[in-house]
Formats: structure tokens, C-alpha cells, sequence
């Protein structure tokens, strides 16, 4: 097993959610262990980030998507692709 670096465990980290694969395909074409990886993630994430990961998502009349992330209400027709949605969200953070 190779050793890392708390700065080269960052670098993977942000890496995988610049590429908005799932752990599983990110860290298999890594060699890495999916599991692994995700503890280190936990162990190594600054306090307080991991409530920044959610994001409210409900559906409302109509098939529509409604995502509030503070005072910013993000509506969408059902159908839109989530990786444009998530980029989306990426970028107004």
C-alpha cells in the first residue's frame, strides 16, 4: 500500500470532486479502495464541511426541481441532466 500525504490526500479529494465521477469510478480508475478512500476523506475534512455537502432538493407540482441553497431558489424542469445541476451549485458556492 502506498503512503500518502496529508497534501497529496487533499490533492486526490479535490481532484474527485472536480470530477464529478462517484468514489467507486474515481477511485477505480485510481487503484484506489473506494472505502478507503472515503474514510480518509471523513478523517481529513475540516470541521463543519461535511453539512456543506447536502443540498435540500424537493419536488415540487409539476415534475419540477427546486434546490434553496440560502436566499438562492434554483427551479428546474425534471429532465435537466444533475451534473448540469451540480456545477450549477458548485459555482454559486
Amino acid at each position: 500500500m502506498r503512503r500518502r500525504t496529508g497534501a497529496q490526500w487533499q490533492q486526490l479529494f479535490a481532484e474527485f470532486e472536480a470530477s464529478g465521477e462517484t468514489a467507486t469510478s474515481f477511485c477505480g480508475t485510481r487503484g484506489l479502495s473506494a472505502g478507503y478512500f472515503m474514510k480518509r476523506r471523513r478523517q481529513l475534512r475540516p470541521q463543519g464541511a461535511l453539512a456543506s455537502e447536502f443540498v435540500p432538493v424537493r419536488m415540487s407540482h409539476g415534475g419540477r426541481v427546486v434546490i434553496q441553497i440560502g436566499d438562492v431558489s434554483i427551479r428546474s424542469e425534471a429532465g435537466v441532466p444533475v451534473s448540469w445541476l451540480r456545477d450549477l451549485i458548485v459555482a454559486l458556492r
